[in-house]
């Protein structure tokens, strides 16, 4: 699991990383995606609660602080 872990933190840090070197409209493009996925997510949780956590390989600590990463970003963007 050591692995997986480091191999999906390295993922997300390349993209956030990613975001300083992109054109402006291709940040957008990033940033709207990624916050329609945690719209949806949200309103998983809203409809099922705590179980919507169970479909994410990495424990929810870690998927929730993502998100808020990415709704920090998309707020300076």
């Amino acid at each position: 699991i050591a692995d997986k872990d480091n191999t999906w933190k390295n993922r997300k840090t390349h993209t956030i990383g990613m975001l300083k070197t992109i054109s402006e409209e291709a940040t957008i493009l990033v940033l709207a995606d990624k916050l329609d996925n945690i719209r949806a997510i949200r309103q998983d949780y809203e409809r099922h609660g705590e179980s919507i956590w169970r479909r994410f390989k990495r424990p929810q600590d870690h998927s929730s602080g993502i998100m808020r990463l990415w709704l920090r970003l998309s707020r300076t963007a």
